[in-house]
């Protein structure tokens, strides 16, 4: 094997090792366990995925280390109109989402006859109140996800592939993958939502607009549903 492709191996190597510290418990556990936690139970388990979100950022600072990068390699810089540009992509996610789920709802009516029932908001952590540890959840989760697979994967995706298709539409799929616990025509509509970001960061390669609008959606969504 040559050089160029050892290197090529273990990027991807380090790319699933990222992905899977960062995302396989919350695909999984989608699927393991029915029982509505308690507020109780709730409180303690936010601090433990706080320290899971913790050790993903970790694994990619250390990978990034490893290649001579850094988190400013794939995006991570502030400008002064980071926050309008994060307010209209904030804007563009939650209308392409809206249109998406209202195009699946009314799809699906025509097809089957039968209406999609309600969706359940995406408030398990606010349930066991509002916290130091749920206030930290929720203002770390935007950075958490769009760091890891919007910045890194994308650039890694289209990196190994080089096709920008395969990054958008990896990145996309996997967020919304990890979403499906908030029923599938909700992840479905979030593919809508998430493509938003995804071209931005494409064609700009800058995430902190992004991560600040991922910020300003899920406390739109908060407001409106406490």
């Amino acid at each position: 094997m040559s050089e160029g492709n050892e290197a090529k191996s273990l990027r991807f190597i380090e790319l699933g090792l990222v992905l899977s510290t960062a995302f396989a418990i919350p695909l999984v556990s989608q699927y393991v366990g029915s029982r509505d936690p308690t507020p109780e139970e709730l409180a303690s388990s936010v601090y433990l995925m706080i320290i899971h979100m913790m050790t993903g950022i970790f694994v990619l600072w250390y990978v990034l280390h490893r290649q001579g990068r850094s988190f400013h390699a794939i995006g991570l810089g502030a400008r002064w109109l980071d926050l309008l540009i994060a307010l209209l992509l904030a804007g563009l996610s939650l209308l392409a989402h809206l249109a998406a789920y209202v195009c699946i709802y009314y799809g699906s009516y025509l097809l089957t006859g039968v209406a999609l029932g309600p969706t359940e908001p995406n408030l398990t952590y606010l349930q066991a109140g509002l916290t130091i540890g749920t206030a930290l959840f929720f203002l770390f989760v935007p950075f958490f996800e769009e760091i890891i697979v919007r910045a890194y994967a994308m650039t890694e995706l289209e990196a190994l592939s080089g096709r920008p298709v395969v990054a958008v539409a990896g990145s996309v799929l996997l967020q919304s993958a990890y979403h499906l616990y908030q029923g599938l025509p909700t992840a479905t509509a979030h593919v809508a939502g998430f493509l938003v970001f995804a071209l931005y960061y494409h064609r700009s390669r800058r995430i902190l607009p992004v991560i600040l609008a991922h910020l300003l959606v899920n406390v739109f969504i908060l407001v409106v549903n406490l």
